[in-house]
């Protein structure tokens, strides 16, 4: 829109390995989905992922920025053996601001 705007726009797709992966959680360790163990099987589609970013550049070393996501669960939540306590789709929103010195 302008010289100090930028907008991005991002969509995944997310799938496992093979039938006997697990999700990993952002700590890059096996998600906590549920309270037991998590048991591999089901489908291998996680789901999709919509990612709508806005950021302005405030000065030369500092930038705002707004994001929204919308993900649609995929079959995984509902086929697989200890499916998680919650399988349906999630909204969220962030900002973020970046200073660079």
């Amino acid at each position: 829109p302008n010289p100090k705007t930028r907008l991005l726009m991002w969509y995944h797709l997310f799938y496992l390995q093979d039938g006997n992966d697990i999700p990993s959680s952002v700590v890059m360790g096996p998600s906590p989905v549920n309270a037991g163990p998590i048991t591999p099987g089901g489908s291998q589609y996680l789901g999709q992922e919509l990612d709508l970013v806005a950021s302005y550049k405030l000065t030369a070393r500092t930038n705002l920025l707004f994001g929204y996501s919308h993900f649609w669960a995929g079959s995984w939540f509902t086929t697989n053996p200890t499916p998680p306590p919650f399988a349906g789709d999630a909204d969220f929103f962030y900002t973020q601001l970046t200073v660079n010195f």
